[in-house]
């Protein structure tokens, strides 16, 4: 008050922010207090992210491309016999990635995408591109390796907090809508 600094614009803009902020942490706290979750619901969450993230990840390399026809030309070159890896620095120049991952599960890639790399052989390449919204994938398995999730006592707390933010949000929306 002192400074005068109210009468700047831009320091009542960043007050005000802070304000906003603040009431909309506090309400978010207030709506996950008014949200017990039980540990049967921290449970089922725990099993249902377990499901969705299969029983193996995936060490696989692919080449993206945008254009089906480049997609198409690649994944005929390793059907006649060309091995992968030249396959793959004959088109990662062109393609929109070419990319090694190491440890995915099938809940962090489309759908699309999982299913084809499921259906592979330790060291088999898909022997057609996959369409996915990202584009055409030519894709590689290196090795798919079984998946062995934490242990729930490990991550229960983690998973409540998921719930307790998820459920904040929810009802926050509804608030929105209402208001």
């Amino acid at each position: 008050q002192h400074g005068n600094f109210y009468s700047e614009e831009k320091f009542r803009a960043d007050v005000e922010a802070a304000r906003i902020q603040g009431v909309a942490n506090a309400t978010l706290g207030l709506l996950q207090q008014q949200a017990p979750i039980t540990d049967a619901v921290v449970r089922a969450e725990y099993e249902s992210q377990v499901a969705q993230a299969g029983k193996f990840e995936y060490d696989f390399t692919q080449l993206l491309f945008d254009k089906a026809e480049d997609a198409h030309k690649a994944a005929a070159e390793i059907d006649s016999g060309k091995p992968f890896n030249a396959v793959y620095d004959a088109w990662r120049g062109k393609s929109k990635q070419a990319k090694a991952f190491s440890r995915v599960r099938q809940d962090q890639i489309p759908p699309e995408l999982a299913k084809a790399l499921a259906g592979l052989k330790n060291g088999e390449s898909a022997r057609a591109p996959i369409k996915t919204d990202f584009g055409w994938h030519v894709v590689h398995l290196s090795i798919a390796n079984p998946f062995t999730p934490p242990a729930f006592d490990q991550v229960k707390d983690s998973v409540r907090q998921g719930l307790l933010l998820r459920v904040g949000r929810e009802r926050l929306q509804k608030l929105k809508e209402q208001a």
